[in-house]
């Protein structure tokens, strides 16, 4: 409806009634607008009919009503007079459902589209006020409004007058409410079984984190939420974890498969749906936003410029401290119950050892069992890790980490150049609505506009990521200015940076040296995967959530056997397995003679030995492609490499599980006399 590209209002004629493209416009001037020898017609309403007529030679062409003649090719706008008309909703709402044309205006203009086909996936539009409704559909299209819109509800439903009308402002206005009403201190200290899931001061792990790219001289900030794993889906959806916006409107998404990739690395956050961002792309020049975006403005094109895009956006998530912190954290809130009792799984293990060596020729074992130590990283403070950073609202100095104003280093082809600075500002000083500071870089004799991403602001720090022009050489010398500005500093803070440009380093692409040997389950350093380290949690229908088990997660039903989920630091990887699935009960229920908890174990190691090996076979396929001289032309391929082997040991440990103990019982009874007499 907003029109861009020089489309005006028309994009919007494809979505409206299928076969014939329906639209009605009504429109009046303000008669105060009027001049004093104005016709009687000027103060008419003005009226027309728009379709779609399909031409056989010219494809679909639109259509407008109006009025015709003898010899005529294009006939007035047809008009018919009237002081009033009821074109908008009753306000305040009284009735139920509440009058669509009911209140009477003067002049003003309605448009009215017929059987309205707009549907983005995995989102409906039922009831507006539903978590999967219209209106948020609306607010994650429209996620930063210049005004608000009044969405009225036309459908009957149960529900008082008042609930058929709101507001729509934004995600991002949402965002804003959820950040004002929480309090992220008090929230550490309270108990969980007191906590209201649908709260909006418990929806939020921490405070937004923000960042900066330069996108060939254009700036581009993004702000990224990271939810709390029980804050319900109010907020957020799946497909919509990462939308890029111009003026307000989306331009195009990233589903969470974006962040599961191993150049963003926060599969955890992805995983659990808790992370979902915005890059504000208003500031790009019109020739980046055409190679950027097509023009229906709901996809990206696929283009130097967006993979350069999308590269720079990657390695800003991944290498943000703030935002690997909220991820830990996360996690290791979630794991806490999960981990309090390992002793008897560690005992069993031991067992397994002992009584079957082929396992510990397939899968690389310690001597003594330990627990590593799952949340390393974890810490106040900043910079250095002092607590004692006190930021000045406006900044006195600018400098690189070694508190100099000028430096020299080698830049290698191919690599980025990560530079650290210094400044005595505090930590939102970029990103205040008000009085906020301007960091940018451009080259000094202007070789082509920069790209990099300026990382977050905290106690004093934050790092720039630079990328080389694609016309540096080996030899080459690169003068760099980065300068911050703001309205009451006066003149700029500047830093200069002078590259010498070398040969590309070589990594990853084999050669004699040794590969490394990790202790890692199913990590992607190198080595077999560990039975030391295995971290199994059991599950239990959260109807009867007994001693020792953990309550069924998200999305688990009776027929679930095995998750897994990955340690964001270790990588280590802890098996979910539901011991309340329906074929274990079953086989329990059939053979009494036999004692259940022994059943159970079996159950649960087989199933457990099954994920460790389809682990390993990932890991071996992900080493084997990592060292392909030709790179995928797939770019989905390493973004979804760990969602595909989660998923392969979810749906194969699922389709396995009727079979493990039947399967263990008829081939435990097996003997020679049994294979001779097939003979």
């Amino acid at each position: 409806m907003q029109g861009q590209f020089n489309m005006g209002g028309s994009g919007v004629y494809p979505f409206s009634s299928k076969k014939n493209g329906l639209q009605l416009l009504i429109s009046r001037r303000n008669p105060a607008l009027l001049p004093s020898d104005h016709s009687n017609r000027d103060e008419e309403w003005g009226f027309t009919v728009v379709r779609r007529r399909r031409a056989q030679s010219k494809g679909s062409v639109y259509e407008y009503l109006a009025q015709g003649g003898v010899g005529t090719k294009y006939g007035p706008v047809m008009s018919f007079a009237a002081r009033t008309l009821p074109i908008f909703p009753e306000s305040p709402p009284q009735s139920t459902p509440n009058k669509v044309y009911f209140d009477e205006a003067s002049f003003g203009t309605l448009i009215k589209l017929y059987e309205y086909d707009y549907k983005e996936p995995g989102l409906g539009t039922s009831h507006v006020l539903m978590k999967s409704g219209l209106m948020r559909q609306l607010e994650l299209v429209l996620p930063e409004c210049g005004l608000p819109v009044r969405v009225v509800e036309g459908r009957d439903f149960k529900g008082k007058p008042g609930s058929f009308q709101t507001n729509l402002f934004g995600i991002l206005h949402r965002m804003e409410g959820l950040v004002e009403k929480s309090s992220w201190a008090e929230d550490e200290n309270e108990d969980d079984q007191e906590r209201d899931h649908e709260s909006t001061a418990l929806a939020l792990e921490g405070p937004p984190v923000y960042g900066e790219l330069s996108l060939r001289g254009s700036v581009v900030p993004w702000t990224a939420y990271v939810f709390r794993e029980d804050a319900g889906d109010r907020t957020r959806s799946g497909k919509y974890n990462l939308i890029f916006c111009v003026n307000g409107q989306k331009h195009a998404h990233e589903g969470r498969n974006f962040f599961s990739s191993k150049a963003v690395g926060l599969s955890f956050l992805s995983k659990h749906n808790t992370i979902f961002a915005v890059v504000d792309c208003t500031a790009l020049t019109v020739w980046q936003r055409e190679d950027l975006f097509k023009p229906s403005r709901d996809r990206m094109n696929k283009s130097e410029v967006s993979r350069e895009f999308l590269d720079l956006l990657s390695d800003a998530f991944r290498v943000n401290d703030a935002l690997q912190k909220l991820q830990n954290q996360q996690h290791q809130r979630m794991q806490s119950e999960r981990l309090s009792n390992r002793a008897p799984i560690r005992k069993v293990l031991e067992q397994l050892l002992k009584s079957t060596p082929m396992l510990a020729r397939f899968f690389k074992f310690g001597p003594e069992l330990k627990t590593t130590r799952p949340f390393p990283g974890l810490g106040a403070g900043g910079a250095g890790g002092s607590n004692s950073f006190e930021g000045k609202k406006h900044p006195t100095y600018l400098r690189f980490g070694h508190g100099e104003t000028n430096m020299e280093r080698v830049a290698h082809l191919g690599s980025r150049v990560r530079i650290q600075f210094e400044i005595d500002a505090e930590n939102n000083y970029f990103s205040r609505p008000r009085n906020h500071g301007v960091f940018s870089g451009s080259f000094i004799h202007d070789i082509e506009p920069i790209s990099g991403n300026r990382g977050e602001l905290l106690d004093g720090a934050f790092t720039y990521s630079l990328l080389l022009p694609d016309s540096s050489a080996v030899g080459d010398t690169l003068r760099i200015r980065f300068s911050v500005i703001d309205d009451v500093i006066g003149g700029p803070l500047v830093c200069t940076l002078i590259l010498r440009v070398q040969e590309a380093v070589e990594s990853g692409t084999g050669g004699k040296g040794k590969r490394a040997t990790g202790n890692v389950v199913g990590g992607h350093h190198g080595g077999r995967t560990s039975l030391s380290d295995l971290d199994i949690v059991k599950c239990c229908d959260p109807i009867d959530v007994r001693s020792g088990c953990f309550k069924w997660l998200p999305g688990w039903t009776e027929f679930t056997a095995v998750t897994i989920e990955e340690n964001p630091v270790t990588h280590g990887i802890t098996y979910y397995v539901n011991v309340d699935n329906i074929h274990l009960r079953d086989y329990q229920k059939q053979n009494i003679q036999f004692d259940s908890a022994l059943l159970e174990a079996k159950f649960m190691w087989s199933l457990v030995l099954l994920s460790l090996s389809i682990i390993e076979d990932s890991r071996k396929t992900d080493v084997t492609n990592s060292t392909q001289t030709e790179s995928s032309t797939d770019d989905n391929d390493d973004r979804n490499s760990i969602d595909r082997r989660d998923e392969l040991v979810a749906s194969m440990s699922k389709s396995i599980a009727q079979l493990v103990l039947p399967m263990m019982e008829a081939v435990g009874a097996m003997t020679s006399d049994l294979i001779e007499g097939d003979e």
